[in-house]
């Protein structure tokens, strides 16, 4: 799943309910770390 523009966190939920391999998130570095703090927070994301 690739996001020219960028995500942000309201369209999490949604991106779940559709399913990923992997996202790439394009030049909005903002939206990049507001999504990695979010998936962080509900610890979606393992390390």
């Amino acid at each position: 799943m690739i996001f020219g523009g960028g995500v942000n966190c309201e369209d999490i939920e949604q991106i779940l309910n559709i399913g990923f391999d992997g996202i790439l998130i394009g030049d909005r570095i903002e939206s990049l770390v507001e999504t990695y703090q979010y998936l962080l927070k509900d610890t979606l994301v393992l390390m």
